[in-house]
């Protein structure tokens, strides 16, 4: 453990900018100031205990703020800013009781400025009055809040150090913080909610999280719903549903699909081709889609109006005789994808003792038919609402494993999220921002997401994976640079 020595018997000589001076303040009891390793106390403020000597954020500051990493003097806090704006930190003094003896003075310096081999005599105060002179009544409190400053005060420096001077004895570094000034980046993201509404105090989490690195997100509601997307597509029979419908199970080439897309396939197409149309190269567009957890897996009709199992390992049940509703969704045909009288819900279920599929009548429902000739393989489906929440619905788009993905749509970025979950999206947030899976715990990107499990960026280098089932956490990412150049992401999306 690096002791840095302390005790006041005449307190004390001060160093400034401009001169020096001393005062008696009598005998006081032996100290010595001891560097705590500091592992959970990162953003506290002066009303708080922080764990050791060194830098915090204070209070005021609506930027990052890394502590430092470990008891080395040489790992610097960092602390994030806007070009030309304000940045708040404080400096803090933290000691034990021990024996040595001296008169002690604590003040910002420039840690470049160390020279080993010359006694840091260079290192100097470079703030007129950033200077911290402890007194006997803070002696026995053993710490003390020595100031706050404002880092526009110190632009021209990158990094900011505590001192000590010590009557007789060179001076000593104690701590360091790095600056790192940023031009503040806006990002704009269209915030899609299906069968949901918009949770009002999310935007101002995200900012509170992403403003860690200088950067600001503006969130446009999206509702989706059927005045939403092109007249061509028809949601008539299941209009203002919650849930979503997806494909039944197995290949996602089957032919039974090619002509009906599942229900987050169509989301893709309408943001893509609406909300992402003035996109181009270099300027992707960026959506996330809250879809709820309610997912409800559908068959489709072949061309001889029979139910569809091509390449599918999922087939609707035919032991039992489970009557299955008859909608559309994401019809091409539109309006004119109608049974001659929908007055009543059509349903269709299996006859085993017949070994044939058979359609409820038109004017009663109780009554059924083996005739599906208005059965049209181009828009109608059949589902129950009560086959949900199978992992297998989901697979397609995201995978069983997980809660959430963002997919790459080509001219934007789409981030999906099956629980509404805040902290889930935003961890698929900063993959819209190009941030990788990192393998640190207690950070936003960290690949096991949990529920308020973390919601630090750092600048310290993280390691990232470049899949989401890889267990290779192989390259370095920078999480504040990255979301302002895409060079120092790991695998940007």
């Amino acid at each position: 453990m690096v002791k840095k020595y302390i005790s006041l018997l005449v307190l004390a000589f001060m160093i400034s900018c401009g001169g020096s001076s001393s005062t008696d303040a009598g005998t006081v009891e032996v100290v010595y100031l001891d560097e705590i390793e500091d592992s959970n106390h990162g953003g506290q403020t002066s009303n708080s205990i922080h764990s050791k000597t060194g830098f915090y954020k204070d209070a005021s500051h609506q930027w990052g703020f890394e502590n430092s990493s470990g008891l080395e003097k040489r790992n610097p806090a960092h602390i994030s800013f806007e070009v030309d704006g304000d940045g708040y930190a404080e400096w803090y003094i933290r000691w034990e009781e021990n024996d040595p003896i001296g008169d002690e003075t604590f003040y910002i310096c420039d840690p470049h400025n160390e020279d080993l081999s010359n006694n840091n005599t260079n290192l100097v105060p470079i703030g007129l009055d950033d200077e911290c002179v402890v007194n006997e009544e803070e002696i026995n409190n053993l710490q003390k809040v020595c100031g706050k400053i404002n880092i526009k005060k110190y632009t021209y420096y990158e990094q900011l150090g505590i001192c000590k001077s010590t009557y007789g004895n060179p001076p000593s570094l104690l701590a360091i913080l790095q600056l790192h000034s940023y031009q503040k980046e806006n990002f704009d993201i269209y915030d899609i909610h299906y069968g949901g509404v918009a949770n009002s105090s999310f935007e101002n989490l995200a900012n509170t999280v992403f403003s860690q690195g200088v950067v600001n997100v503006t969130l446009t509601e999206k509702s989706f719903r059927r005045n939403d997307i092109n007249e061509n597509y028809d949601f008539s029979d299941i209009s203002n549903r919650e849930q979503l419908f997806f494909i039944g199970a197995g290949s996602t080439t089957s032919s039974c699909y090619k002509n009906i897309p599942d229900d987050i396939d169509i989301i893709k197409n309408y943001i893509n081709s609406t909300l992402f149309s003035d996109n181009f190269i270099g300027n992707p567009g960026r959506a996330m889609v809250w879809i709820g957890k309610y997912g409800v897996r559908y068959w489709t009709f072949d061309e001889n109006r029979n139910p569809c199992f091509n390449e599918l390992i999922s087939y609707p049940d035919r032991e039992h005789g489970t009557e299955y509703y008859i909608g559309t969704i994401n019809s091409s045909k539109g309006e004119n994808c109608r049974f001659e009288d929908n007055v009543n819900q059509r349903k269709i279920r299996y006859n085993k003792a017949e070994g044939a599929w058979e359609i409820s009548n038109t004017l009663n429902a109780s009554e059924w038919s083996f005739d599906l000739s208005e059965i049209d393989p181009n828009c109608h489906i059949f589902y129950n609402p009560s086959d949900k929440d199978d992992p297998m619905i989901w697979a397609r788009h995201i995978s069983e494993t997980s809660r959430a993905a963002t997919k790459n749509v080509g001219s934007g970025l789409v981030a999906f999220a099956l629980e509404k979950d805040d902290f889930v999206m935003l961890h698929e947030m900063g993959h819209l921002l190009n941030l990788s899976d990192i393998e640190f715990k207690g950070n936003l990107m960290n690949y096991y997401v949990e529920t308020n499990a973390g919601q630090h960026l750092r600048f310290s280098e993280v390691m990232a994976r470049e899949y989401d089932q890889s267990e290779s956490f192989d390259k370095a990412e920078y999480q504040w640079d990255c979301l302002h150049d895409i060079s120092k992401c790991a695998y940007p999306f």
